[in-house]
């Protein structure tokens, strides 16, 4: 899915993160092949997954003092949302 749908996506379920300061980075997730030959089980030979990190800031303010929430959303590459982090 291209970065545009992935967006819509998120802003769907997160509409204040429309107006935020956003970064986008690509991950690969590949098994580790150190930890399976620890364990005694055969490598899988899966392509590595494909995944965007979406990492959205917004100052909010709180009374008097103003913070910056960071919110980072990390979407596989068939827009499945995996995780959710939020500063507090």
């Amino acid at each position: 899915m291209k970065d545009e749908d992935l967006l819509e996506k998120i802003f769907e379920k997160f509409p204040d993160l429309v107006s935020a300061e956003r970064d986008i980075k690509t991950v690969e997730s590949s098994p580790d092949k150190k930890l399976a030959e620890k364990l005694g089980v055969s490598f899988p030979k899966k392509a590595p997954k494909i995944m965007k990190v979406f990492t959205f800031r917004k100052n909010v303010s709180f009374g008097d003092s103003l913070s910056q929430k960071v919110t980072r959303v990390t979407i596989d590459e068939e827009g499945i949302i995996l995780k959710v982090t939020q500063s507090k």
